[in-house]
Protein backbone atom coordinates (compact mmCIF):
# COMPACT_ATOMS: atom_id res chain seq x y z
CA UNK A 1 0.00 0.00 0.00
CA UNK A 2 1.19 3.35 -1.22
CA UNK A 3 1.90 6.30 1.22
CA UNK A 4 -0.96 8.11 -0.72
CA UNK A 5 -3.21 5.33 -0.45
CA UNK A 6 -2.37 4.76 3.48
CA UNK A 7 -3.35 8.27 3.98
CA UNK A 8 -6.82 7.94 2.11
CA UNK A 9 -7.28 4.68 3.98
CA UNK A 10 -6.90 6.56 7.41
CA UNK A 11 -9.24 9.81 6.96
CA UNK A 12 -11.92 7.45 5.48
CA UNK A 13 -11.47 5.48 8.49
CA UNK A 14 -11.30 8.55 10.73
CA UNK A 15 -14.78 10.08 9.44
CA UNK A 16 -16.37 7.07 9.70
CA UNK A 17 -15.40 6.58 13.10
CA UNK A 18 -16.29 9.98 13.97
CA UNK A 19 -19.76 9.74 11.79
CA UNK A 20 -20.44 6.11 14.18
CA UNK A 21 -20.14 8.20 17.19
CA UNK A 22 -22.17 11.13 15.57
CA UNK A 23 -25.33 8.34 15.12
CA UNK A 24 -24.34 6.87 19.04
CA UNK A 25 -24.64 10.59 20.16
CA UNK A 26 -27.95 11.28 18.32
CA UNK A 27 -29.36 7.99 19.65
CA UNK A 28 -29.06 9.30 23.30
CA UNK A 29 -29.66 12.49 22.59
CA UNK A 30 -32.88 12.69 20.60
CA UNK A 31 -35.04 10.91 23.38
CA UNK A 32 -34.01 13.07 25.89
CA UNK A 33 -34.71 16.41 23.67
CA UNK A 34 -38.12 15.08 22.83
CA UNK A 35 -38.64 14.43 26.61
CA UNK A 36 -37.67 18.28 27.35
CA UNK A 37 -39.68 19.32 24.39
CA UNK A 38 -42.87 17.22 25.59
CA UNK A 39 -42.17 18.68 29.37
CA UNK A 40 -42.02 22.47 27.86
CA UNK A 41 -45.00 22.52 25.94
CA UNK A 42 -46.93 21.07 29.45
CA UNK A 43 -45.29 23.93 31.80
CA UNK A 44 -45.01 26.91 29.27
CA UNK A 45 -48.90 27.66 29.33
CA UNK A 46 -48.49 27.81 33.35
CA UNK A 47 -45.70 29.61 33.35
CA UNK A 48 -47.87 32.34 30.95
CA UNK A 49 -50.84 31.87 32.81
CA UNK A 50 -52.89 35.76 33.03
CA UNK A 51 -53.81 37.75 35.79
CA UNK A 52 -57.48 35.85 35.46
CA UNK A 53 -55.95 32.66 36.76
CA UNK A 54 -56.79 31.31 40.52
CA UNK A 55 -55.36 29.32 42.33
CA UNK A 56 -57.58 26.98 44.39
CA UNK A 57 -55.99 24.98 46.96
CA UNK A 58 -54.71 22.10 44.27
CA UNK A 59 -56.92 23.39 41.92
CA UNK A 60 -55.51 25.98 39.20
CA UNK A 61 -59.25 26.83 37.23
CA UNK A 62 -62.72 27.46 37.86
CA UNK A 63 -62.83 24.74 35.60
CA UNK A 64 -61.65 22.38 37.64
CA UNK A 65 -63.72 23.35 40.37
CA UNK A 66 -66.58 22.94 38.51
CA UNK A 67 -66.43 19.17 37.99
CA UNK A 68 -66.72 19.28 41.78
CA UNK A 69 -70.72 18.95 42.54
CA UNK A 70 -70.49 19.37 46.43
CA UNK A 71 -68.02 22.18 45.78
CA UNK A 72 -65.16 22.70 48.00
CA UNK A 73 -64.71 23.67 52.39
CA UNK A 74 -62.32 26.13 53.28
CA UNK A 75 -61.22 26.76 49.82
CA UNK A 76 -58.07 29.80 48.99
CA UNK A 77 -58.23 32.13 46.46
CA UNK A 78 -55.16 34.14 44.75
CA UNK A 79 -55.08 36.75 42.31
CA UNK A 80 -53.06 39.42 41.03
CA UNK A 81 -53.58 42.90 41.53
CA UNK A 82 -52.92 45.58 38.66
CA UNK A 83 -49.35 45.72 39.99
CA UNK A 84 -48.78 41.67 40.44
CA UNK A 85 -48.77 41.90 43.49
CA UNK A 86 -50.67 38.76 45.11
CA UNK A 87 -54.03 39.24 46.67
CA UNK A 88 -55.53 36.37 48.44
CA UNK A 89 -59.13 35.67 50.08
CA UNK A 90 -60.77 32.77 51.00
CA UNK A 91 -64.39 31.65 51.88
CA UNK A 92 -66.07 28.52 54.60
CA UNK A 93 -67.32 26.87 50.94
CA UNK A 94 -66.74 27.16 47.44
CA UNK A 95 -69.35 26.04 44.55
CA UNK A 96 -68.75 26.80 40.84
CA UNK A 97 -72.27 28.31 39.46
CA UNK A 98 -73.50 25.64 36.76
CA UNK A 99 -74.98 28.24 34.42
CA UNK A 100 -71.91 31.04 34.51
CA UNK A 101 -68.35 28.67 34.78
CA UNK A 102 -66.63 32.40 35.37
CA UNK A 103 -68.77 33.19 38.97
CA UNK A 104 -68.03 30.76 42.03
CA UNK A 105 -70.61 31.13 44.99
CA UNK A 106 -68.69 31.69 48.24
CA UNK A 107 -69.83 31.12 51.52
CA UNK A 108 -68.29 33.34 54.77
CA UNK A 109 -65.79 35.43 52.11
CA UNK A 110 -62.97 36.93 53.67
CA UNK A 111 -60.53 39.28 52.06
CA UNK A 112 -57.69 41.88 53.07
CA UNK A 113 -56.91 44.67 51.06
CA UNK A 114 -53.33 45.67 52.20
CA UNK A 115 -51.69 49.30 51.19
CA UNK A 116 -48.55 48.32 53.40
CA UNK A 117 -47.50 51.89 54.82
CA UNK A 118 -51.28 52.77 55.39
CA UNK A 119 -52.22 49.24 57.19
CA UNK A 120 -54.90 47.09 56.06
CA UNK A 121 -58.69 45.95 56.03
CA UNK A 122 -60.44 43.01 56.39
CA UNK A 123 -63.82 42.46 54.64
CA UNK A 124 -66.06 39.61 55.76
CA UNK A 125 -69.86 38.69 54.50
CA UNK A 126 -72.16 35.89 54.64
CA UNK A 127 -72.07 35.22 51.68
CA UNK A 128 -70.83 35.98 47.71
CA UNK A 129 -69.27 34.98 44.62
CA UNK A 130 -66.02 35.93 42.71
CA UNK A 131 -66.19 36.94 39.21
CA UNK A 132 -63.38 35.62 37.61
CA UNK A 133 -63.41 37.55 34.29
CA UNK A 134 -64.01 41.15 35.74
CA UNK A 135 -61.76 40.34 39.13
CA UNK A 136 -64.37 41.23 41.13
CA UNK A 137 -65.74 39.82 44.92
CA UNK A 138 -68.93 40.47 45.79
CA UNK A 139 -69.74 40.18 48.97
CA UNK A 140 -73.51 39.53 50.06
CA UNK A 141 -75.85 40.01 53.19
CA UNK A 142 -74.40 41.83 56.41
CA UNK A 143 -70.52 42.91 55.93
CA UNK A 144 -67.99 43.82 57.94
CA UNK A 145 -65.32 46.24 57.34
CA UNK A 146 -62.90 46.37 59.80
CA UNK A 147 -59.35 48.55 59.88
CA UNK A 148 -55.86 47.58 61.79
CA UNK A 149 -56.65 50.51 63.72
CA UNK A 150 -59.49 48.78 65.79
CA UNK A 151 -62.34 50.77 63.62
CA UNK A 152 -65.35 48.60 62.43
CA UNK A 153 -68.33 49.72 59.26
CA UNK A 154 -71.39 47.29 58.75
CA UNK A 155 -73.14 47.55 55.72
CA UNK A 156 -75.28 45.12 53.71
CA UNK A 157 -73.47 44.73 50.34
CA UNK A 158 -70.05 45.48 48.84
CA UNK A 159 -67.96 45.04 45.72
CA UNK A 160 -64.35 44.78 45.72
CA UNK A 161 -61.89 45.16 42.39
CA UNK A 162 -59.40 43.14 43.15
CA UNK A 163 -57.63 44.14 40.19
CA UNK A 164 -56.94 47.86 41.81
CA UNK A 165 -57.89 47.12 45.50
CA UNK A 166 -60.61 48.99 45.99
CA UNK A 167 -64.11 48.84 47.37
CA UNK A 168 -67.53 50.43 46.96
CA UNK A 169 -71.04 50.19 48.67
CA UNK A 170 -74.30 52.03 48.39
CA UNK A 171 -75.62 50.81 51.15
CA UNK A 172 -76.33 52.54 54.44
CA UNK A 173 -72.97 51.94 56.39
CA UNK A 174 -72.63 52.24 60.19
CA UNK A 175 -69.12 51.96 62.57
CA UNK A 176 -67.55 52.91 65.71
CA UNK A 177 -64.05 52.70 66.79
CA UNK A 178 -61.86 54.21 69.23
CA UNK A 179 -62.43 57.35 67.76
CA UNK A 180 -66.24 57.34 67.60
CA UNK A 181 -69.33 56.24 65.91
CA UNK A 182 -70.05 56.86 61.86
CA UNK A 183 -73.13 56.64 59.79
CA UNK A 184 -73.41 57.52 56.16
CA UNK A 185 -75.27 56.23 53.17
CA UNK A 186 -72.14 54.37 51.32
CA UNK A 187 -68.45 54.11 50.97
CA UNK A 188 -65.37 53.48 49.41
CA UNK A 189 -62.00 52.16 50.12
CA UNK A 190 -59.41 53.50 47.81
CA UNK A 191 -55.49 53.55 47.41
CA UNK A 192 -55.49 49.34 48.02
CA UNK A 193 -57.19 50.38 51.84
CA UNK A 194 -55.34 53.17 53.09
CA UNK A 195 -57.99 55.49 52.87
CA UNK A 196 -62.09 55.29 53.81
CA UNK A 197 -64.72 57.69 52.15
CA UNK A 198 -68.09 58.06 53.61
CA UNK A 199 -70.64 58.25 51.12
CA UNK A 200 -73.70 61.09 50.72
CA UNK A 201 -75.58 62.02 53.78
CA UNK A 202 -73.24 61.34 56.95
CA UNK A 203 -73.03 61.86 60.58
CA UNK A 204 -69.73 61.69 62.70
CA UNK A 205 -69.78 61.24 66.23
CA UNK A 206 -66.13 61.51 68.13
CA UNK A 207 -65.88 60.10 71.54
CA UNK A 208 -63.85 62.43 74.23
CA UNK A 209 -60.76 60.37 73.54
CA UNK A 210 -61.15 61.09 69.46
CA UNK A 211 -61.90 64.76 69.83
CA UNK A 212 -59.05 64.83 72.28
CA UNK A 213 -56.21 63.49 69.35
Amino acid sequence: MTAISRTLFSSNAAAFDSYSRLVIALRLLLPSIGILLLALLIVWPLLNRGSNDILLKSYQTTEDLAQEKEGLHNPVFQTLDEEKRPIFFDADHALSNQLNQEEVELSSPTARLNSGLEGEIDLQSESGFYDQKGEKLNLDGVVSVKNSEGFELITDGVEIDLERSEAISNQQVTGHGPSGRVRAEGMEIRNKGGVIFLKGKSTIVMSPEGAGN
